[in-house]
């Protein structure tokens, strides 16, 4: 809640308003210095499903939809992108960014980052990667973006699909014990991350 004083809120039905006044840096965006407040309220108001925040003597307003701010899955790969999608959520209705940069920084090379950190560091399991590019797979086929954007955005979707074949592949070769099976859908996996890697540093360079 840094930045943020006298909040108020007023609860109907499934809804929740904030309205309070906002002292922090000019430079930084105060809806998002309200997440981790939102998602507490969203914790504690069970059957609140959208929380409006409005900035006390201005028109600023920002919404925040339970289905982007909780619940979903404990994947250690799926968390961390959710949680992007979220912050891109608010910054794009606050306008403290330009859209084309939220959408890159936040949908597009946030996801890419998270998964090929996780393959390269984290102890995560090869289902647990499948569950992230199946979950994230279809939410970037439906996300609205800038037309500048489309053409990564479909290209991260094809790799990976093609991360997720091989790693079923792998899969198949630990079931069968066919070792040449397992060493190539490795070779592909890895292919697939270095593919992303690329994306996203492109992304990362036109949109800093």
């Amino acid at each position: 809640m840094r930045g943020w004083a006298e909040l108020s809120f007023v609860k109907s039905d499934h809804q929740l308003a904030l309205e309070g006044r906002y002292l922090g840096d000019s430079n930084s965006d105060p809806f998002v210095e309200l997440l981790s407040t939102v998602a507490g309220a969203l914790g504690t108001f069970g059957d609140v499903d959208t929380v409006t925040v409005s900035i006390r003597g201005t028109d600023r307003l920002c919404s925040y939809s339970r289905d982007l701010m909780t619940g979903g899955s404990d994947n250690p790969v799926i968390a961390p992108a959710r949680a992007g999608r979220a912050i891109a959520d608010v910054m794009q209705q606050s306008r403290s960014e330009l859209a084309l940069q939220v959408q890159a920084k936040f949908l597009l090379v946030g996801p890419i980052m998270v998964l090929t950190d996780a393959i390269t560091g984290q102890p995560v399991t090869s289902a647990q990667i499948r569950e992230f590019c199946k979950w994230v797979s279809p939410l970037l086929k439906g996300q609205a973006l800038e037309a500048t954007l489309t053409p990564e955005r479909d290209l991260i979707i094809e790799h990976l699909e093609r991360m997720d074949q091989a790693i079923a592949l792998s899969d198949v070769g630990g079931r069968t014990r066919r070792k040449w099976l397992t060493n190539a859908a490795f070779g592909g996996i890895k292919r697939e991350a270095l593919a992303l890697l690329e994306v996203s540093q492109r992304l990362r360079a036109l949109y800093p």
